[in-house]
């Protein structure tokens, strides 16, 4: 078994109780962990500081409210706590007319009395905690569970602090000190305690009334004071120190919690610093730059050197001294008054502080200067020492540089071509507006090259290739002195298209001008230009094979026209009949077929010259098959073939009548011409969707020979064109598909072939409907 008073000590509840005792003469009580029993107080008065007898005190469970009341002096046992908790909150009279109270947290422990003195059953552990609270509200929250009890509140580790800590109470009395408050002093914590601050004073040196009203003044107010202290120690010792007061709360009192920094050492510079005072001032006054001494609380001009007043146009220190601060700035939004006080207390702060300032001379005329601000002690007291450098030449300079950069680098967003400036001492480029616009990248996009190449050079073997050749160009400019690199990428736009550019590279000591010069443009020309060149030579081609037509096609049937007729007009007496016939029946299938070729070339021709007019109207179809047909009924029924046509004649077409009709009697003669005698040639119409859009197809289909395949992609190209004899030697130049099918182009249409060698042929082409 422990006694109470080692378990106290072991836990530090010691420390509260005799604090509390020495402070305010209150008296604990304690309960039993089954709120059977109370013991009476602990310690020696029963009186306090004013004769007032401290013996009543009223508790209440902090769970349920159970109240309590009972006198101290009676020492009774408390037969009515019933209540199944083990916390409740005492509070009793402290102080004068008993108008304060204190205010204690109390679980019971489990004690017995032997002989009048308590003993404690359990150790250490089961202690019962015990918190000082100071203010009423906190308690009646307690009471009703609404603020969570500190948990190990009986002690506070003032010793881990590194400065001297002093706890007083609102009497200036020591109620502790930590570990470096004893080695400062030399005295035990048992010597502080109890005692004034007159205990540690040197003498002569402080005044204990100002020293009361400080503690007196931030005990009631809150508000932290620091002032100079000179201490004694135990060994006699006087000694200066920086002292700060603060209010607080220990161990759950409202406390003054005070620390103290031996200031020795600084003292003794600030003294050595008074003495070499004299030194600097002749340095002071013979220094070009002008020197403001300022109150570092004030911020009032104490004193100036020479310099100032040359610098600042004053003839005499008294005029200087008697201005405000505000006197020397340009005194607008951005320098005044207010802010050049702002840039003293940084300084204060920080212990120095420098920027550009734009001071103003008596005569009005402003400057740039550049303020240096240092804090500073001459005798004892806290200066602010300004000096001001005049920089207005070297300012200027700047500003005109910078004025210069602004243009250029207004001028460079300007440029309609894109443009990459690459410092070699920063990875982040930049560009101008025509980049933006051509690619879509921002600075943000290309932060560095490794992104860069991988937004615009997206396929991989591609990327490393331009990053090979990129590399090498700049390595070989950079070895032979050479300023300019050039070569032509495809760079992948940021909405991913696709844009050929001629990147050219300017290259200085600081940076890399990249210029990049948009193909797109050149390439459209380029192919603009290829797509003319091969017309030309298709024009060519066509105007070769044009006479080569007129030279092999026309000649032979006239030669024959005029063999045949030569003969007629020579032996015509001699021949029979038949065989007139025969020679007239020749003559006049030549003539018919020169004809038929001669006419297509000329629309051909006219075509080519634009002097053929489309005029496309709305025509019955059939009407337009019907006619056509009239005209190869004859060479039809020369071959003992026969036509049907099947187009309905509802079908209304969108067409230039005289193009589909030469279209028409060129795919049937073409039909005839490669059919079999007794055979049979088919044309039909049909609706068809195309795109949304109503077409007719038309189809010629005849059971003739056929086309090999391989010639059929040859059938409508003027380069091309090849012709084959008909089934009774009839000739032909294949020209009039030709023709076909630029009519056909002429209506958007399409013209087609399908066809077997042997079986026949189906050409088809398609026409607007008139709907």
């Amino acid at each position: 078994m422990k006694s109470l008073k080692g378990i106290l000590k072991e836990t530090g509840f010691d420390e509260i109780i005799n604090s509390t005792i020495s402070c305010s003469d209150v008296h604990i009580a304690l309960f039993d962990a089954d709120h059977k029993h109370i013991q009476s107080f602990l310690g020696s008065n029963t009186k306090n500081k004013n004769g007032i007898v401290c013996n009543a005190f009223t508790g209440s469970c902090i769970n349920c409210n159970h109240r309590i009341e009972n006198d101290f002096s009676a020492n009774l046992p408390v037969s009515e706590l019933q209540c199944s908790h083990n916390k409740y909150l005492l509070y009793f009279p402290i102080g004068t007319n008993n108008k304060k109270k204190g205010y204690f947290i109390v679980e019971g422990i489990k004690y017995e009395r032997i002989n009048n003195k308590i003993n404690i059953e359990s150790d250490s552990e089961n202690i019962s905690k015990i918190l000082l609270i100071s203010s009423k509200n906190i308690a009646e929250k307690l009471l009703k569970n609404q603020v969570e009890i500190p948990q190990n509140t009986t002690k506070i580790d003032i010793d881990s602090v590194p400065e001297a800590i002093y706890i007083m109470n609102s009497d200036g009395i020591f109620l502790d000190v930590n570990s470096t408050a004893e080695a400062m002093y030399g005295y035990t914590k048992e010597e502080f305690r109890g005692k004034t601050p007159e205990f540690v004073s040197a003498k002569n040196k402080n005044s204990v009334e100002n020293t009361s009203k400080i503690l007196e003044h931030v005990f009631i107010t809150g508000e932290p004071q620091q002032f100079e202290y000179w201490g004694r120690r135990k060994n006699g010792e006087e000694f200066p120190k920086l002292v700060a007061v603060k209010r607080g709360e220990y161990n759950g009192q409202r406390v003054l919690v005070v620390s103290g920094i031996d200031i020795s050492e600084k003292f003794s510079y600030i003294q050595s610093l008074e003495t070499s005072e004299r030194n600097y001032r002749e340095i002071f006054h013979a220094t070009g730059d002008a020197i403001f001494i300022h109150n570092a609380i004030t911020a009032k001009i104490e004193d100036i050197n020479e310099s100032c007043l040359k610098m600042f146009g004053y003839d005499l220190k008294e005029e200087v001294l008697k201005l405000p601060i505000e006197a020397f700035s340009k005194n607008d939004e951005s320098y005044n008054g207010a802010l050049a006080l702002k840039m003293i207390e940084k300084a204060r702060t920080t212990g120095k502080h420098q920027f550009e300032w734009i001071s103003k001379r008596k005569n009005g005329t402003l400057f740039w200067s550049e303020v240096s601000l240092q804090q500073s002690f001459i005798n004892r007291q806290e200066k602010i020492l300004a000096l001001v450098r005049n920089i207005d030449d070297r300012k200027k300079a700047e500003l005109g540089a910078l004025k210069v950069k602004n243009q250029f680098e207004t001028l460079f967003q300007k440029i309609s071509i894109p443009l990459i400036i690459s410092r070699f001492d920063s990875p982040i480029p930049i560009v101008n507006q025509a980049f933006k616009a051509t690619f879509g990248y921002t600075e943000a996009d290309i932060d560095c090259d490794a992104t860069w190449w991988i937004k615009a050079y997206p396929n991989e073997k591609y990327r490393q290739k331009a990053q090979i050749q990129w590399k090498h160009d700049i390595d070989e400019a950079c070895k032979n002195n050479c300023e300019t690199v050039k070569r032509e990428y495809v760079v992948t736009g940021k909405d991913g298209s696709k844009i050929p550019v001629e990147i050219v590279g300017k290259i200085s000591e600081d940076f890399l001008l990249v210029v990049l010069h948009d193909l797109r443009k050149q390439k459209e020309n380029e192919r603009a230009l290829n797509k003319k060149t091969q017309d030309l030579e298709l024009a060519n081609k066509t105007k070769d094979k044009f006479f080569s037509i007129i030279a092999h096609d026309l000649r032979g049937p006239f030669n024959a026209l005029l063999g045949f007729s030569d003969i007629l007009k020579l032996s015509a007496a001699e021949l029979d009949r038949d065989l007139i016939e025969q020679y007239a029946t020749i003559i006049n299938d030549t003539a018919q077929q020169s004809f038929n070729l001669l006419e297509n070339l000329l629309e051909w021709a006219g075509m080519q010259q634009s002097t053929i007019a489309f005029n496309p109207e709305t025509h019955i179809l059939s009407e337009i098959v019907d006619r056509e047909l009239r005209l190869l009924n004859e060479q039809a029924a020369g071959k003992s073939i026969y036509i049907k046509n099947h187009v309905d004649r509802a079908l209304q077409v969108l067409c230039d009548k005289h193009m589909i009709g030469t279209t028409i009697r060129n795919l049937v003669n073409n039909a005839i011409k490669f059919s079999h005698t007794t055979s049979c040639i088919e044309i039909t119409a049909k609706r068809v969707i195309i795109l949304n859009h109503h077409w007719i197809k038309v189809t010629i289909k005849d059971h003739g020979v056929g086309i090999a395949k391989e010639n059929i992609r040859k059938l409508f190209q003027m380069q091309h064109t090849f012709s084959t004899d008909g089934t009774q030697k009839e000739k032909g130049c294949g020209f009039g598909l030709v023709l076909c099918k630029e009519f056909i182009d002429m209506h958007n249409g399409l013209i087609f072939v399908e066809s077997k060698e042997g079986k026949g042929t189906r050409i088809s082409f398609t026409i607007r409907e008139s709907v």
